[in-house]
């Protein structure tokens, strides 16, 4: 017996099913098609991608499994084995059964399947087990099953609440992935990836949770899913397990609502507008009696508060838009986009969320056109400076304008209108930079005042460091555990933030220790934190690094040797 296996619909994501000829693979033509089986054998890689990511699934075994990637950052995520009282290893066996669902038949033996749903805003996998005797060499202990999680340097995992520092750990909560701190940079929600907390369901709907182990072996990250014998032995088959791969964050986010988190969607006649993949404008114009106009105002904020009271050098809004649905508007209207200055804190949703808005920032969508059609930037410089005079947050709307008469019934020249912005990770984000007025004014105390007299996030050991703060005190942008700027000691040229007992040359760091090639028969070492003088080597040696002198012939020596004979600044 296996689950019914269905179609979902989607209204607002466009796949672009590409040929391996370009970026994905596409479904061969004439594929071997297994009876036992539904659907095509995928023999080619193959891709989608939405508004929401982009997916792939390799066509060679080693790389089984799904990458998902949004913007610059990616997940893969690989099935290992299955871990009984034998380890078994997974077959190799997918087949594109609809155009939003990827299926591994019998990855870990007979009657044991994988697969891959593509929604809006998560990839739901499922593991689908048809009877317990599908299950190899099952006994008394606990069953797991083994990922390979291979993720972008851009992100780190979080495991309730922190960052996982590479320890082995369990936990039966959601496990996000989140954009590393970065200078100068308000994420909307740094939430790119989300694996799902992890969950177990029989054929009578009982669900029940399940725990992850997360484990790092040499440079291996290892996520293995741990399932009781108990829930195997008394579930009723067909069962699922469900470790579902979400894109982004916590929807709070993103959903029209005020501080009380309070829907501004309150009238029936209105459709269903909080989609999950992305912030979505709609409204009905014709919608009678509608609370706001027959619109629903998706609302975006981002958390000022650390910076409250410092001066903006600049600040600019980074998002990601488009327009779908039926992409007109009536003759006049536009979709615009407002700051939110104030909020009601109604709980029953009496009034509207946003009760005093700015001047229209920017137009998005005018009656026939999509302006704002992919990456953007927006210059908030002034009303992001307004908000940090004591604000928490900085919050922005869609918003039609001008407003939309109420006085026709329902059904009657009703159309859709849509403006979606991203959400989440590197898709949605304010870059910032704060003046100041000297190496420490206005600077929080992992930065300095560069010579353009905005903060600097410090630099590392080994950067240069000469004349690039505003009052020349150049220590003050060296690590601040241990400040100092200094001379090149080995040629004299250039200034370098050194750390302590160690020796700094072009940016490189060198050990108590450490010989360095000044030419082909000589070197000079580091010792005490210095660079001594030149040494030479004995006739028929040559300098080689690390070593310094060996004998050996010097051509072949100093093709391998960092040997300067002029500088060019």
């Amino acid at each position: 017996m296996r689950f019914k296996r269905e179609c979902v619909s989607w209204i607002l994501c466009t796949f672009l099913i590409l040929s391996v000829s370009t970026v994905f693979g596409a479904p061969s033509p004439e594929p071997d098609i297994t009876p036992s089986y539904e659907g095509m054998r995928i023999e080619t890689d193959y891709g989608m991608n939405t508004n929401t990511y982009n997916i792939i699934f390799k066509s060679s075994p080693e790389d089984r499994g799904m990458q998902v990637s949004v913007g610059n950052s990616n997940l893969q995520f690989k099935p290992d084995s299955l871990n009984t009282l034998e380890r078994t290893s997974p077959s190799f066996n997918p087949y594109f059964t609809d155009s939003e669902q990827v299926t591994y038949y019998d990855v870990f033996g007979k009657g044991i399947d994988m697969e891959y749903q593509m929604l809006p805003n998560k990839v739901k996998e499922k593991i689908i087990i048809d009877e317990k005797n599908s299950i190899p060499s099952l006994s008394s202990s606990t069953v797991s099953i083994d990922f390979t999680l291979i993720y972008s340097e851009d992100t780190d995992i979080y495991v309730e609440g922190k960052k996982w520092m590479g320890n082995e750990i369990t936990t039966n909560k959601d496990i996000p992935f989140k954009l590393k701190t970065k200078q100068g940079i308000i994420y909307q929600d740094p939430t790119v990836f989300l694996i799902e907390a992890p969950t177990i369901e029989d054929n009578t709907g009982k669900i029940e949770p399940l725990v992850y182990r997360l484990t790092k072996e040499k440079e291996k990250i290892k996520l293995s899913l741990e399932i009781p014998y108990k829930l195997l032995n008394e579930a009723q088959y067909p069962i699922e397990i469900d470790p579902t791969v979400k894109i982004g964050g916590d929807e709070n986010y993103f959903k029209w609502q005020n501080l009380n988190n309070c829907s501004t969607n309150t009238n029936a006649c209105e459709d269903i507008f909080e989609e999950p993949d992305y912030i979505q404008f709609k409204t009905q114009p014709f919608c009678w009696g509608s609370a706001y106009e027959g619109v629903s105002k998706p609302l975006f904020r981002f958390n000022v508060s650390h910076l409250n009271w410092k001066t903006a050098h600049h600040a600019t809004l980074h998002y990601y838009g488009s327009c779908v649905g039926e992409e007109y508007m009536p003759s006049g209207y536009n979709i615009q986009l407002f700051r939110v200055n104030s909020f009601t804190e109604t709980p029953d949703c009496s009034n509207n969320a946003d009760v005093n808005t700015s001047s229209s920032l920017v137009t998005l969508m005018y009656e026939d056109t999509c302006s704002e059609q992919g990456s953007q930037t927006l210059d908030i410089t002034d009303i992001f400076q307004d908000a940090l005079n004591g604000d928490e947050y900085l919050a922005f709307k869609t918003d039609i304008a001008p407003e939309l008469p109420q006085d026709e019934q329902p059904g009657q020249n009703d159309h859709d209108y849509y403006y979606g912005i991203n959400k989440g990770g590197t898709q949605l984000f304010i870059e910032y930079a704060i003046n100041c007025t000297s190496s420490t004014g206005n600077c929080f105390a992992d930065e300095f005042c560069n010579i353009t007299y905005m903060c600097e996030g410090d630099l590392d050991y080994g950067d240069p460091c000469e004349n690039v703060t505003a009052d020349n005190d150049d220590e003050e942008a060296c690590p601040h555990d241990y400040e100092e700027c200094v001379l090149d000691e080995y040629d004299g040229i250039g200034y370098f933030c050194d750390e302590e007992d160690k020796c700094v040359h072009d940016s490189t760091i060198y050990n108590e220790g450490d010989k360095h090639c000044y030419n082909t028969t000589a070197y000079k070492q580091c010792t005490s934190g210095t660079f001594g003088n030149i040494i030479e080597c004995d006739p028929g040696y040559v300098c080689n690094d690390p070593s310094g002198c060996q004998q050996g012939n010097p051509d072949l020596v100093a093709k391998n040797a960092n040997i300067i004979f002029f500088r060019i600044r």
